[in-house]
């Protein structure tokens, strides 16, 4: 049966998914290569594989990453077919309604805890970097007990990794975890339903994101100059921008520590950029800790 390679916008993305093809053809597999648009129109009824390679290149200007289209697929092909690990093993009599949901996916994206999302549902993963050759094992998962080592040490590598994190934010236990990010996401709730601070509702036009979102999320979008404005007034627009991002993550964490004593920011340099992008890996890590729990 064949195997389905999804690879979205980005030439690394699809040099990967080239490199996938070769690698099946080897193994007498035979891959279809589609593009995001063309997968969401065919049907995955007949592939017992399906490997979705995520974008290298970054959304047009306001757009979203499509992370909904993906997971669409990941979801159908899941409904149909067992994962590895309930249908890989020692005298296993259900072997053939496996379906082998894989993702490769930028190092960088893992900032992303819709990535992480769809990381965490797939029967193995595989990061790739641009310019650098593609040497995932896209076949280990078919190895005796792999499946179960692999949800396994994913699941312990995500734990300690993450809780050393979140120990160095006063974080030692899942309630408190769970009461820090409902901190965050009250905050991101009451900036989403309040328009009369424009620069903290909606600080990008045409991008319905409000500014703590922004930081969480899309870190790379900023707004787009006005041309009729000097170089100089360009500069202290984009500073001011930087700076209103820094201003949510203060507030908001001194308000945590107010509430919270034995929340704290962990040392280590200074510097907004810094301070936001700390923020944003508290954030992401949360979510992925509090799925685990």
């Amino acid at each position: 049966m064949p195997w389905l390679v999804v690879y979205g916008p980005g030439t690394a993305s699809e040099e990967v998914a080239v490199t996938i093809e070769q690698t099946c053809a080897v193994r007498c597999v035979r891959a279809r290569l589609h593009t995001l648009d063309e997968a969401l129109t065919i049907s995955i009824k007949r592939y017992t594989g399906l490997v979705l390679v995520l974008p290298s290149a970054p959304p047009p200007r306001g757009q979203d990453p499509r992370w909904k289209d993906y997971r669409t697929l990941a979801e159908d092909f899941r409904n149909r077919n067992l994962p590895a690990a309930e249908g890989f093993f020692p005298r296993s009599t259900c072997w053939h309604e496996v379906g082998v949901l894989q993702v490769v996916y930028p190092e960088d994206a893992l900032a992303d805890p819709a990535v992480t999302d769809l990381i965490k549902d797939a029967c193995d993963r595989h990061p790739f970097s641009e310019g650098v050759p593609f040497t995932g094992d896209v076949f280990r998962i078919f190895q005796p007990g792999m499946a179960q080592i692999v949800r396994n040490d994913e699941v312990a590598a995500a734990l300690s990794d993450n809780w050393r994190v979140l120990r160095a934010w006063g974080i030692s236990d899942i309630p408190k975890a769970r009461v820090i990010k409902t901190g965050v996401d009250n905050r991101r709730d009451e900036l989403d339903h309040d328009p009369k601070k424009p620069t903290l509702h909606r600080p990008i036009l045409g991008l319905d994101m409000n500014r703590l979102d922004l930081l969480l999320f899309r870190p790379e979008e900023t707004p787009l100059p006005d041309p009729n404005s000097t170089a100089e007034e360009q500069k202290k627009a984009a500073e001011n921008f930087r700076a209103s991002g820094a201003r949510v993550v203060r507030k908001l964490v001194e308000e945590l520590v107010r509430d919270n004593p034995w929340f704290h920011c962990p040392q280590g340099k200074a510097g907004k950029n810094y301070a936001q992008d700390r923020f944003a890996d508290l954030y992401r890590i949360l979510r992925t800790v509090l799925s685990l729990s």
